[in-house]
């Protein structure tokens, strides 16, 4: 099929394989869609879809072969978690990460195998506060080689608690390469009632923390930067090694040449000096030939 999108939003779904009645998981479903790009699953399945949603979807995903899927909405879920951290790592050309509206309350599920992700929608979640392991893992996306544009993350509208566990996320909204999308309207809240802006809190009393985290984000810095450096390093003396042992072979050639001459010096004598006893003796006869012919006077 020539589909490129697909919309099966507001529907009820079931992708399960735990199903007590039938069995309603079929690896392939989107098999026949080669082409598919944006593929929508807003408020798609069933309430009593299994838990195991990350798994069936990771399945599906895998056997689909869906290598030119570059949008995916998966908002309205009710999604708490992916069992299966791998579940959108089969999708390799995948830009566009919607997980709006459900009830994430971090990031457990693999980015890094995301390479062309350039938008993540977490906004509506439970995000209470976010990992600073989670964040390292958003900064080392944003800086892998040949990407062609920024990361663009989205965690407004989540219930984020003004304390000091918000520190990393503060400190990393401040200092991070990757765009926080509207970052003066992330809101944290106390009592769960007054809303404050995450970026004018005053961070003093956790002064600690912030300190912690901005050693953690400065030394992954350091170390993608170093990794880089090394890498660059260790190409530029592969390079040199390699034309290191292209002189070397090239010196043992010429010597097991002049060996080859040396060693077969009278049988070469012996095929070379017909030959140039033969040159020698047709310039012998071409002097003669010039010296014969007569003298004409005008």
């Amino acid at each position: 099929m020539n589909v490129e999108r697909l919309i099966l939003n507001h529907n009820n779904l079931s992708i399960s394989r735990d199903d007590d009645e039938v069995n309603h998981h079929h690896p392939r479903v989107f098999s026949n869609f080669l082409n598919l790009q944006s593929l929508h699953l807003t408020d798609a399945f069933d309430d009593n879809t299994s838990p195991q949603l990350s798994e069936d979807l990771h399945d599906i995903f895998m056997n689909s072969q869906l290598v030119k899927l570059q949008k995916l909405h998966l908002e309205q879920n009710e999604i708490t978690n992916f069992k299966d951290r791998r579940v959108f790592c089969d999708l390799p050309n995948l830009r566009d990460l919607h997980l709006g509206d459900n009830y994430l309350k971090d990031i457990n599920f693999e980015v890094h195998c995301l390479k062309n992700l350039r938008f993540l929608d977490l906004e509506r979640n439970k995000f209470e506060f976010v990992k600073t392991h989670d964040l390292m893992l958003l900064n080392e996306l944003n800086e892998l080689p040949n990407r062609t544009t920024e990361l663009v993350v989205d965690f407004n509208l989540n219930p984020f608690v003004c304390d000091c566990k918000i520190s990393s996320f503060r400190t990393w909204i401040d200092s991070t390469n990757v765009t926080a999308r509207n970052k003066q309207a992330l809101m944290c809240y106390q009592n769960k009632v007054d809303p404050l802006p995450i970026t004018e809190l005053d961070m003093s009393e956790c002064a600690a923390a912030v300190a912690a985290a901005t050693i953690m984000f400065n030394t992954a810095t350091q170390d993608h930067y170093s990794l880089s450096m090394h890498s660059q390093n260790g190409m530029a003396r592969h390079t040199a090694t390699l034309i290191f042992l292209l002189i070397v072979l090239s010196m043992i050639l010429l010597g097991l040449v002049v060996a080859l001459i040396y060693v077969s010096r009278d049988k070469l004598k012996f095929m070379i000096t017909p030959v140039f006893d033969n040159v020698a003796k047709k310039v012998q006869y071409t002097s003669i030939k010039d010296e014969d012919c007569p003298e004409v006077h005008v």
